[in-house]
């Protein structure tokens, strides 16, 4: 099954690393300016973070990461206003027994979204991996070597849910979330 990334923006950062953090559902709630096709707003929010760490230095370079992104450090920020993101805030807590969190941005470019792209007349998300689409508020295309999902251009709030398909090795970073909140 793909790995899904707390944000996709990170995966730099975890290249070096032998773990990887991973979200058993993603969705992103993008809403496009009035005055323009391609700026915006967005909202990604992750439900189940879990950690594919094979040993305690690769989860602590995890949990490093984590962090970084829920207390808006400054690689952290640097790293999203470079691909044209502006942090807003971010959220991070238990919920429903699994660890969650959100990261809300403003964007200069919808591209800077997930690759999705406008062509004057629809936006469109084309998604390669073998995880499947929980939801979308678009037009669903199904093909053997990709999902595709369409909005056309009067779709100023554009909703799609990414999930994870096959269950995997994981290790649970409620407790050092719980830990690091009583620091």
């Amino acid at each position: 099954m793909k790995k899904f990334l707390l944000i996709p923006t990170i995966i730099l950062l975890l290249v070096t690393a032998q773990g990887c953090l991973l979200v058993e559902k993603m969705r992103y709630e993008i809403t496009i300016n009035k005055n323009s096709d391609t700026s915006g707003v967005a909202t990604l929010y992750a439900e189940g973070i879990y950690s594919d760490a094979p040993g305690k230095k690769e989860l602590e370079q995890d949990t490093t990461i984590l962090w970084d992104i829920y207390f808006q450090k400054d690689e952290f920020l640097g790293y999203m206003a470079e691909f044209g993101r502006k942090v807003i805030g971010t959220e991070l807590d238990v919920v429903n027994k699994k660890l969650s969190g959100s990261v809300n941005f403003s964007f200069t470019s919808i591209r800077n979204v997930e690759s999705i792209q406008f062509d004057g007349e629809y936006y469109y998300y084309t998604s390669m991996n073998k995880d499947s689409v929980g939801f979308t508020n678009g037009t669903l295309i199904k093909k053997p070597e990709y999902t595709r999902i369409i909005w056309p251009k009067d779709e100023k709030n554009l909703i799609f849910e990414m999930v994870s398909k096959k269950p995997q090795t994981k290790k649970d970073l409620i407790p050092f979330f719980e830990k690091k909140m009583k620091q």
